[in-house]
């Protein structure tokens, strides 16, 4: 009879064991499909699509408009965010490695001497002309832009900090931001939330 109780404990404890192994897989597959990784294979910021959402230090952005920049020999975006009533573009370039930048428009717009001008003063920052390129681009939703051609000017200064000048056939465009790490940016697919039966975050 002892030995009857003892080998039921056992199957008790196995079969407990076998069974929280299970629910902890289980959950962990739950939440890797509620939150695709960034480098999940259906997205990274290289290849964002309209209605993505992006969660960058608890601010929810959605992906509404793309610019597509091609130069010779090479292809980068502009992707254009939105939060409510707020915007911001997100710069995605693969030089040596994947480097993006944050970018507002500018309210107060930059000062500087020349055309195009070799530094620029904005906000108590010097900044210094660190390239410009002329790029052929294909517009995708709302980017807020008009043209098929645009010079983009690039300026730098101490602390990752950026100002980027457009020039469009008729309208100039400037933004200030920074440098953004990318494991500072979550990426939840509009598409695969969608399709998994899950919620976007919530954007309101």
């Amino acid at each position: 009879m002892g030995s009857i109780i003892v080998l039921g404990m056992i199957v008790l404890f196995v079969g407990g064991a076998v069974g929280g192994t299970a629910l902890a897989v289980s959950l962990m597959g739950r939440d890797k499909r509620s939150r695709p990784a960034l480098t999940d294979g259906r997205r990274d910021p290289m290849n964002l699509r309209l209605n993505d959402v992006l969660v960058h230090f608890g601010t929810t952005w959605i992906v509404a408009g793309r610019l597509r920049c091609d130069e010779p020999g090479t292809t980068w975006f502009i992707y254009r965010l939105e939060d409510g009533d707020q915007e911001r573009y997100l710069r995605v370039r693969r030089l040596d490695q994947l480097q993006m930048e944050l970018i507002e428009t500018c309210q107060e717009q930059p000062r500087g001497a020349g055309d195009p001008a070799r530094q620029l003063a904005h906000d108590g920052t010097d900044y210094t002309l660190k390239g410009w390129a002329q790029v052929r681009v294909l517009h995708e939703g709302r980017t807020g832009r008009v043209g098929s051609r645009l010079e983009l000017h690039e300026y730098g200064a101490p602390g990752q900090k950026v100002v980027l000048l457009e020039r469009w056939a008729e309208t100039e465009w400037m933004g200030v931001g920074r440098r953004l790490e990318v494991h500072h940016l979550e990426i939840f697919p509009g598409d695969a939330v969608e399709d998994d039966g899950q919620t976007a975050p919530d954007v309101g």
